[in-house]
């Protein structure tokens, strides 16, 4: 038992270790001293989003990004960009996992109590604008604030366009959604009549969905509301002061147009509308020009096959076999130490079981990134390194039961004639009961695999590269959510099905053995 943990021990450290120095957060290496770490949701264009065709740091592009590195490089400081969901940038901030979260953030008293607040930058007038959008049928219908009387206005969760929702459209039914992109699926699919976008980003939606159109309300916006800011930690003084030290010098120097005007050629942005707020679209060619579903998976993935396939899929097994080898070898330890004849070593790993089982994965991920990795923060693992660990105590649990449950089903009578004949429990153990055992769960395992695979799409959530992370990079900078998530869902059935075929000849073998 000792020399079996005593390996597991070994080759985990081992495998987490080449993961840490292989793969930091963002696929380049950043040195940790002197870095500068800005969280951001990068689904937000043209302020901050991804550019599928480039790799590491450098695909990290937009107004916001271009801010950050401005800041950096005057702080003197390396930038190290931390991608993550527009909620758990925040989350980050006050954890201190990140220095500070630049991600189009607008004043509100809720974030003034919680986190020190930057000064003003402005991103451009498109971006201080909030607008309305809704599908063409919807043409004329959504013009005044008696408009929206009894409608459903969709908006993203703790943002100033749902603040703003609140304030002025009282008539309205108020829908939070998670992020830009999930908000126009849901638009189209009807969960609400109408989206409250910043206006330059309403710019790039239509771009992309010529079935989206703008209204012609116009919302009162405070001037507390009419620039961004940038949030850090309460308390982070220091660094708040030379924040908007560079912040002064870079408006005094009139960059901030500039930015923006980048921000909206990388995007693709180059349209003009006429004095009704209606797209006058230029002589580009464009991805969504066919409204057809069909077409578009087509081009999409016409342009993006390689980023999928050796990016996503790549990173999608890798991460699987990694937590599967680890998961296994770990869940084989639990297993062991469950059958302890020590009560309180049953009881502490029962527990441990129980917890695992009975939480969220989600979560899991969420407490390892956030509360372990600040804990032991001078390990200074990767983000892909925390979510390996996360995944494969989630898989533990569960791969610990299934040995168990394995162990249980071989007779005791083996033991008891293993035992007669001189064998130490040791010896009975791994020679005449795991191998029986682990002939009898092969089918469990392989179905628990292929959970494995599925579930590493969590990982999503910080951007570690698998297929739901280059499906998040994909729609970004495309604002085509259901035709990318149609093409990662093909990608997953492509790598599950084999596998699940694998385990359905595995059952059918021992069947016939039997």
């Amino acid at each position: 038992m000792k020399k079996l943990l005593s390996i597991v021990l070994t080759l985990a450290i081992l495998a987490i270790g080449l993961s840490a120095c292989s793969t930091n957060d963002n696929g380049n290496s950043v040195e940790k001293k002197g870095t500068l770490k800005v969280a951001t949701s990068p689904d937000f264009a043209p302020m901050e989003f991804i550019d599928p065709t480039k790799s590491g740091q450098d695909k990290y592009v937009g107004f916001d990004i271009t801010l950050s590195k401005y800041i950096a490089e005057q702080l003197g400081m390396n930038l190290e960009i931390m991608p993550m969901s527009f909620d758990a940038s925040q989350v980050a901030v006050s954890t201190g996992k990140a220095d500070m979260a630049v991600s189009g953030f607008s004043w509100t008293e809720k974030r003034a109590e919680n986190y020190n607040i930057s000064d003003y930058y402005q991103a451009g007038e498109n971006e201080t604008e909030q607008t309305v959008i809704t599908l063409k049928a919807n043409e004329g219908k959504y013009d005044n604030v008696e408009s929206f009387n009894g409608s459903k206005v969709g908006a993203q969760a703790e943002s100033l366009q749902a603040a703003l929702c609140e304030e002025q459209l009282v008539g309205s039914e108020l829908v939070k959604i998670g992020d830009i992109n999930t908000g126009i699926l849901q638009l189209k699919k009807g969960d609400f009549d109408c989206m409250v976008v910043a206006d330059g980003n309403a710019d790039v939606i239509m771009k992309s969905n010529p079935e989206i159109i703008k209204s012609k309300f116009q919302f009162e916006i405070d001037p507390k509301y009419t620039d961004n800011v940038i949030l850090l930690k309460k308390g982070n003084d220091e660094l708040l002061a030379k924040v908007n030290g560079v912040l002064a010098q870079a408006k005094q120097a009139g960059l901030y147009e500039k930015w923006y005007n980048e921000a909206l050629n990388t995007a693709g942005v180059s349209v003009s509308f006429d004095d009704d707020g209606n797209m006058i679209e230029d002589e580009n060619t464009d991805i969504a020009k066919e409204s057809s579903i069909i077409t578009n998976i087509i081009k999409l993935w016409k342009e993006y096959w390689k980023v999928f396939i050796f990016e996503g899929v790549a990173n999608t097994l890798k991460l699987t076999t990694i937590v599967v080898f680890l998961g296994a070898l770990l869940g084989i330890v639990v297993a062991m130490l469950k059958r302890s004849k020590f009560k309180i070593v049953r009881f502490l790993i029962t527990a441990y079981v129980e917890i695992i089982r009975g939480t969220p994965m989600l979560l899991q991920i969420f407490l390892f990134y956030f509360v372990l990795a600040n804990t032991f923060d001078f390990l200074n693992f990767s983000t892909f390194t925390w979510i390996v660990i996360a995944l494969c105590i989630n898989s533990s649990a569960y791969v610990s039961e299934v040995f168990r449950s394995g162990i249980q089903s071989v007779d005791k009578g083996q033991t008891e004639a293993a035992r007669s004949l001189g064998m130490s429990e040791r010896q009975t153990m791994i020679k005449i009961i795991l191998p029986q055992a682990i002939k009898n769960i092969l089918p469990a395992l392989g179905n628990e695999f292929i959970m494995i695979l599925k579930d590493t799409s969590l990982a999503s959530t910080f951007f570690v590269g698998e297929i739901m992370t280059v499906y998040l990079n994909v729609k970004g900078a495309t604002f085509l959510p259901l035709e990318g998530l149609i093409i990662a869902g093909m990608l997953y059935f492509c790598l599950t099905f084999p596998l699940s075929k694998l385990v359905s000849a595995f059952e059918r073998k021992m069947s016939n053995e039997k």
